[in-house]
Formats: structure tokens, C-alpha cells, sequence
């Protein structure tokens, strides 16, 4: 029988299930973005240790937890350019990357390595969707801050 009871729960979505402390990790990441979380908050909540956590977490999802929460933030970022009534440094705020130029480095380097992968896998006809981390596009940053 397994030690840690909370990992043997399951969430359903759809057609798709997942273990309920990778459900739970994925809830508070999304509702913390823009806060500094740790990972032994996110371990406290899931009653695993960090480096547990850390290990399960790329096991099931493929990418390490740092970079799932860097592609989350980029991609809300992404989509909060569209809003109008938000500042770019408002933001970069909101999604956890703090300031504008932090944001802007963060966007450039992305933006460097997905046209790298594109060029290595000869893919370049291929338009990747927003709706999947691991199809992250590259972004396209404004001329006004693209120096940054």
C-alpha cells in the first residue's frame, strides 16, 4: 500500500485523468501566478517532500516544475497583451515576473529558443497553438521595449 494516500486519488477531466495533488499543484499555480510561490508550499499542500514533488511533477507532466510556472506565466502574459486597460509593466507584475525588463529578457530568450527548436526540427510551416505549454509560440514583443 502506498505511504502517501493523497497520490492514489484521481481527478477526471474529460477523457484525461490525472493524479488529484498534480490537479491541486496546477489549481494554486494558476491562482497564485503572480505571487512568489515555493516549492515547499506546493510540497506542504500535495504532503510530499520538495524533492518528491519536483521528481513527480516532471514524471507526469513531462517538464520540470520551474518551467511549467515560467510558460504558464508567459502564456497569460501573452494573453494579457491584448488587454488595453493593462500597462506592460502592470503585466509583468500580474504574472510574476516583476518588472517590464524582466518580462521583455524573458520574451526575447522564449522567443530565441522556439524559433532554435523550429529551425532544428525543420517545422518552420508548422503554426503552434497558445493552448498547449509544450506548443508555446514564439512571442511577439512590441518594437517599444523589444531592446529590452
Amino acid at each position: 500500500m502506498s505511504q502517501n494516500l493523497y497520490e492514489d486519488r484521481k481527478v477526471s477531466d474529460s477523457n484525461i485523468s490525472e493524479p488529484k495533488w498534480l490537479s491541486d499543484v496546477k489549481s494554486e499555480l494558476s491562482k497564485r501566478l503572480g505571487d512568489n510561490i515555493t516549492v515547499h508550499e506546493l510540497a506542504r499542500l500535495t504532503k510530499m517532500s520538495d524533492q518528491e514533488l519536483l521528481r513527480r511533477f516532471k514524471e507526469e507532466t513531462g517538464v520540470a516544475l520551474a518551467r511549467y510556472i515560467h510558460l504558464a506565466r508567459l502564456k497569460t502574459a501573452l494573453r494579457l497583451l491584448h488587454d488595453p486597460d493593462m500597462s506592460l509593466s502592470e503585466i509583468a507584475r500580474a504574472t510574476g515576473f516583476g518588472t517590464l525588463k524582466h518580462m521583455a529578457a524573458v520574451f526575447h530568450t522564449e522567443r530565441s529558443r522556439f524559433q532554435g527548436e523550429l529551425r532544428r526540427t525543420d517545422r518552420i510551416h508548422v503554426r503552434p497553438t497558445t493552448e498547449n505549454f509544450d506548443n508555446l509560440p514564439a512571442p511577439s514583443v512590441p518594437r517599444a521595449y523589444e531592446a529590452f
